[in-house]
């Protein structure tokens, strides 16, 4: 839609620039043209955009619908991973796909990262020794594993970085005793 925007008429182009998506997609939606008038550039882009705002809408709302209906499916089937922070119904839903009829077969974190795609695999020529990901696996899986670490709550956030970091530079300027 940006990019249909970026392209359209100056005058609808000056309404619909530097607006939120959900704010544009409201205002696409409520954009009116003349279907005898689809020949001029402005009223073509705007029954253009005016018909996808329509179908984010109705997207959108099926979407919700869906993660209402797939919320207490997840949780039943597997509590404790819904459990964990970080980890809610989709990335759940994805893991317990990815896992299959048969869990057992993850019988530690390296098989399930070789499943998802994340586990190194050696790449050695001659004498250098390195690994590279492997690029089988389930890519989904591999992307729902993401947002869990990165809201891992072991992690430091940036602001603790910020902190040490200014606790070092502290200490650094704070002269030696006997200089």
């Amino acid at each position: 839609m940006r990019g249909l925007v970026a392209a359209a008429p100056e005058a609808l182009r000056a309404h619909l620039t530097k607006l939120s998506a959900a704010t544009l997609v409201n205002r696409c939606t409520s954009l009116t043209y003349d279907p005898a008038k689809l020949h001029e550039p402005e009223h073509a882009t705007a029954a253009a955009l005016a018909g996808l705002a329509r179908r984010v809408t109705a997207l959108t709302d099926e979407i919700t619908t869906l993660d209402r209906q797939v919320a207490p499916i997840v949780t039943q089937a597997a509590p404790r991973t819904s459990a964990l922070f970080g980890v809610g119904p989709d990335v759940a839903a994805q893991l317990l796909t990815t896992a299959g009829d048969n869990p057992d077969r993850l019988h530690s974190e390296a098989a399930l990262a070789h499943l998802c795609g994340a586990a190194p695999i050696p790449a050695s020529s001659g004498r250098v020794r390195r690994h590279r990901l492997h690029r089988g696996g389930d890519r989904g899986a591999n992307h729902a594993q993401s947002p869990h670490h990165t809201a891992n709550p072991r992690q430091p956030s940036s602001t603790h970085r910020l902190n040490r970091n200014e606790e070092s530079r502290l200490n650094r300027e704070t002269p030696l005793p006997g200089t």
